[in-house]
Formats: structure tokens, C-alpha cells, sequence
């Protein structure tokens, strides 16, 4: 759900999770999708607690709405000219069984390995490919 003011909007969102990218969730939101990839650990802080964990464009927090608990989202994104903001809240229930689903696919430990070594190749790759051209 979109909130809106007091009013609130149902879109489409789908939830991804590749298991070569262990760190990380996607949200996939609306018809034409815009799609938000995020650390899978804030999604889980956001399961944990009523008030919001994360900083920056991405912040996630336990709310409760007509007796049905929700994860809610706080999304602040944009091309540097137009930003927008976002309140989203999903069903808590469906948002736990993904990331329970993913702890099965990859425990939290299994992730360490992951990290260090792709992100050190992905930083580097990045580097590579914004460096000066001669």
C-alpha cells in the first residue's frame, strides 16, 4: 500500500532475492517497475523494530494498521533534480516469509565469504570502468 496522506493506494510489489547476491533484497514496486535493491540485515531490522532503522533513502519500521501488522517503508529517491518520497507498508507475515525463505537459501553466516570477496571485485570494477581515459 501507497500512503498518501490519510488515503491509501494498493500497488503491485514484488519481492527478489538471488542467492549469488546474498547481502542483498529487491523491491519491485508498481506496473512499470521501479525497483529498489537494499541490505536484506536493514529489511530485518525493520521486522525487529517499531521505529525506523536505516539512514538515507531507505529507512524501514513495524507499524500496526487496522489490527494487521505491517512493515513499513520509507523511500526518499530521484535524479538529483526531482526527488520523491514514498511511504509504503507491506503485510509483515508476507515480508518475514521472504526473508525466512532467503535465511534458507543463505544463512547470515554464509554471507561473510560473499561479501568480502565480490564487493572488493565489484569496487574495483567500478574504479576501472570511472577512470580517466587516456
Amino acid at each position: 500500500w501507497v500512503i498518501e496522506g490519510e488515503a491509501r493506494r494498493a500497488i503491485p510489489c514484488i519481492l527478489e532475492f538471488d542467492p549469488d547476491e546474498p547481502v542483498a533484497v529487491k523491491f519491485r514496486f508498481g506496473r512499470k517497475p521501479k525497483i529498489w535493491t537494499v541490505s536484506r540485515d536493514l529489511v530485518i531490522g525493520g521486522l525487529d523494530s517499531n521505529r525506523p532503522v536505516g539512514e538515507g533513502d531507505f529507512r524501514a519500521w513495524t507499524v500496526t494498521h487496522n489490527l494487521r501488522s505491517m512493515l513499513r517503508l520509507h523511500l526518499v529517491g530521484g535524479d538529483g533534480k526531482r526527488d520523491t518520497e514514498a511511504l509504503i507498508d507491506l503485510l509483515f507475515r508476507d515480508v518475514r516469509r521472504f526473508i525466512t525463505a532467503t535465511r534458507d537459501s543463505v544463512p547470515r553466516a554464509a554471507e561473510g565469504g560473499w561479501f568480502h570477496e565480490s564487493m572488493t571485485d565489484i569496487a574495483l570494477a567500478r574504479l576501472i570502468d570511472s577512470g580517466p581515459r587516456l
